[in-house]
C-alpha cells in the first residue's frame, strides 16, 4: 500500500462537497483518515 504524502497545501487546498447539512461527513472522515495515516 503506497503512503500519500500532504504538503500543509494539499491539506487547505482539500474541496469537499457540501450536502444538506454541511460538509459530507464520509468524505471529510476519509479525508482525516488518510491524513493521520501519514
Amino acid at each position: 500500500m503506497a503512503s500519500i504524502i500532504y504538503t500543509p497545501k494539499d491539506i487547505f487546498d482539500q474541496d469537499f462537497k457540501v450536502g444538506v447539512r454541511g460538509y459530507s461527513k464520509v468524505e471529510v472522515d476519509e479525508f482525516l483518515d488518510d491524513v493521520i495515516k501519514d
